[in-house]
């Protein structure tokens, strides 16, 4: 470079001024990243990575881009290389790991975590990278960086753990904690630069506090107390005081088993509140597994606390042409959408397991810039029996060390707790159930409000039959497939009494039908609805009867639930059948009614329901981490430096095999307002108020409807559905259904 061009910028706005100077942005990005790493490390940490995560803007290469030359640069692979010769002289094994743990960091920031690799493996590894990186090109920065004098050997000796199991999955699992950190401090410094307003910046002095949120919600209870009576209610106050005499125990891990009916939504949220204020703890996060208890539970929480109170994370908008992919470098990803992305920093979060865990496991830097926020947090798992099996175990393992390392309390929340400590499933010492054992068998015997009766082999046509001869009667199917196809055969003989419920069916749609069915069910008119499972849990509906396709016990229990739930009756009957139909079910759910099928005595008893999860979890100990990501875990720490396939485990870990994609339906006038709107509304805005008009599509759907001209693009971020004759007014959108799939995750 020419001897008057010594000031090294980091940042312009398109090539030209003005420019943010290297230095300015390494400093800034440092003292914000200290402050995150603060809340569950040394901040030391976030000092020397944020000082060295870009050092590679340095070279001759990067300064005529950052002044207009489109040209690709990797200035990543610089400071990892840095950081990992910092590593090979530390003599201190902690320091070593420390310094190990940053390299990926470092490499990562935009690409995503990779894996190590070694000299044969991909270039995008980190192995290749760093021997492949040439010092010279870079060196500038020790004109103007200086690197502290720091020990950094306690941010891994404070580490909790018992055995070689639990801290490889501890290093594991703090890699991703310091890489959101690193991700949110950089681009939080990159949106104040460019003038981008962050979520944070437009919400967070609007956001009340968990004190004032714990005041609303006293309020709120105690109004509802005084007009409800009786003894179904004086059992939900009960719940609700042992939900508040707990929340003054110590932080850890805590058990929620609540009948059907019991009031687990408010009573769960009533101890979280009371637990974040007590222990000052930043924010609560309710994790959700199903599109209708997430809907409801908002519709809910936003009365009591007010909608800007509520942050609501459960939708992804993923293009097919440009599906998101780690290894694209954040500058060149849509800018208005990568800013859309919240970072979690509101007191009240609701979403779903598959934002949660696949964050907590995930390579992808806009995915993981959450992280970091979830420290310091009380996590409540609602419905906790859906987690899926054959990720439990790394799933368990997280929420352990959230506990045992990042200053949390989980709740595990559910009318059936599979009691997972007991079959030695968490690595947790002891859990505090906040309703013991001999309170909540007498709580359901006093709440016993149904029975079961297994049918045996029952075709659709039967089932027709039987539920038209019930005045009104819920049937829940295992398939979209099986629901459209009893749907049918009802509404040709009884039209008018008939109603369908499936995720194909976006959620404003749902809600209508919903309240339509609830009002025929009050006033005593002719109710026959076909749902997917979406329905058995957290939804507000009380039927009479109700018919149940034979699944496992939790999910007949589940189900059971929209049976009698106000006690009408002096029993409500839940009809169990095995489909005489063929329908394709995925492994686990047709593994587990096969299990069930055991329990055809009583499938709604305690004592079947704990012997079913004890021989599931038994038969199926092999399946619960499918993918072997606790002994990748454990393998990366067989050699001398941590050598762990984040890449390949972020892979692994998906909830949802295919993602899909959320495409509108143009059918509201709300949603119409909306779509106009996009010009004079931040898209981050249009995303989160067009949500309740979504349907959630399979990749391979997605691409059978762009290739036949179906969809229509806004601003690169949201999908239209053009041909609204897709959309039936009863069964939603038509897809072509290619395999059968589990209702209900949503991403």
């Amino acid at each position: 470079m020419s001897e008057i061009e010594t000031q090294y910028h980091g940042r312009s706005i398109d090539g030209h001024a003005p420019f943010q100077t290297l230095l300015e942005h390494l400093t800034e990005t440092s003292k914000l990243m200290s402050e995150y790493c603060s809340k569950f490390t040394c901040p030391e940490i976030g000092k020397i990575c944020g000082l060295l995560h870009d050092i590679g803007k340095y070279s001759d290469e990067f300064q005529r881009r950052v002044h207009g030359e489109h040209i690709r640069v990797d200035h990543s692979t610089a400071g990892a290389k840095t950081i990992h010769d910092l590593a090979d002289k530390e003599h201190s094994t902690f320091s070593k790991i420390a310094y190990s743990l940053m390299a990926y960091v470092i490499a990562g920031h935009h690409a995503g975590l990779p894996n190590m690799g070694d000299e044969n493996s991909s270039r995008s590894d980190l192995f290749p990278r760093i021997g492949s990186c040439k010092p010279e090109l870079y060196s500038a920065w020790q004109t103007e960086v200086h690197l502290p004098d720091i020990n950094i050997e306690s941010a891994i000796s404070r580490l909790s753990y018992s055995n070689r199991e639990e801290i490889s999955f501890a290093l594991f699992l703090y890699t991703h904690f310091i890489m959101s950190a690193l991700v949110d401090a950089d681009r939080t410094n990159a949106q104040s630069f460019t003038k981008i307003t962050s979520i944070k910046d437009e919400k967070a002095s609007q956001y009340l506090s968990i004190t004032d949120l714990k005041e609303k919600l006293d309020d709120h209870m105690a109004k509802f107390s005084k007009d409800k009576c009786g003894k179904l209610n004086n059992i939900r106050q009960n719940i609700l005081e042992y939900c508040t005499n707990a929340s003054e125990e110590g932080k850890g891990l805590f058990t929620l088993t609540v009948p059907t009916g019991g009031g687990k939504t408010l009573s769960s949220m009533m101890f979280a509140l009371h637990h974040a204020e007590k222990h000052h703890l930043e924010r609560v996060i309710y994790t959700i597994p199903f599109t209708s208890i997430i809907e409801q539970n908002a519709g809910v929480y936003k009365k009591i606390f007010g909608e800007m109170n509520v942050l609501e994370h459960h939708s992804n908008f993923v293009l097919p042409h440009s599906k998101a992919d780690i290894d694209k470098d954040l500058e060149d990803e849509n800018e208005k959408l990568a800013n859309s992305i919240t970072n979690w920093d509101a007191p009240l979060i609701l979403t779903t397991n598959v934002q949660f865990f696949e964050s907590l496991f995930t390579a992808n830097p806009s995915r993981s810039r959450k992280v970091h926020n979830i420290a310091n947090s009380v996590i409540v798992l609602d419905e906790v029996q859906a987690l899926p099996i054959d990720l439990l175990i790394p799933c368990l393992y997280a929420l352990s060390e959230l506990v045992r390392n990042y200053n949390c309390s989980v709740v595990l929340c559910t009318a059936t707790q599979p009691n997972f400590v007991e079959n030695g499933l968490i690595p947790s010492k002891s859990q505090y159930e906040i309703i013991p054992k001999e309170t909540y068998a007498k709580m359901a015997h006093e709440m016993k409000r149904t029975e079961s009766l297994y049918l045996g082999n029952k075709t659709n046509e039967e089932i027709s039959y039987l539920l038209l001869q019930e005045k009104q009667a819920l049937c829940i199917v295992n398939t979209k497939k099986h629901a459209s196809d009893l749907y049918s055969l009802l509404q040709n003989i009884s039209p008018d009494s008939c109603y369908h419920l499936s995720t194909n069916m976006y959620p404003a749609h749902r809600r209508k039908v919903i309240a339509t069915i609830n009002g025929r069910l009050f006033m005593g008119l002719p109710c026959h609805v076909v749902s997917t499972q979406l329905i058995e849990a957290g939804v507000d509906i009380d039927f009479p009867v109700v018919f149940r396709s034979l699944a496992g016990v939790d999910s007949i229990i589940q189900a059971a639930g929209r049976c009698n739930r106000e006690g009408k009756q002096a029993v409500g009957t839940v009809y169990v059948f095995q489909p005489k139909d063929v329908y394709n079910l995925p492994k686990y759910l047709r593994q587990t009614a096969q299990l069930a099928a055991r329990y055809t005595s009583d499938f709604l008893s305690k004592e079947n329901s704990d012997a079913y999860f004890r021989e599931l979890f038994f038969n199926k100990k092999a399946d619960l981490d499918e993918h072997h990501i606790i002994d990748k875990c454990m393998d990366a720490l067989s050699s001398s430096n941590p050598s762990y396939p984040f890449r390949d485990i972020s892979e692994d870990f998906k909830l949802i095999s295919d993602d899909g994609c959320a495409v509108v339906i143009p059918l509201d006038d709300e949603c119409k307002k909306l779509l106009s709107s996009l010009d004079e509304m931040r898209l981050g805005e249009v995303q989160r108020k067009i949500t309740p008009y979504c349907v959630n599509v399979r990749k391979y759907i997605l691409e059978k409807f762009d290739a036949g001209g179906m969809l229509k693009f806004y601003s690169d971020s949201i999908v239209v559905l053009l041909d609204v004759k897709s959309y039936d007014e009863n069964l939603g959108l038509i897809v072509p259904l290619l395999t059968e799939e589990r209702e209900g995750y949503i991403y």
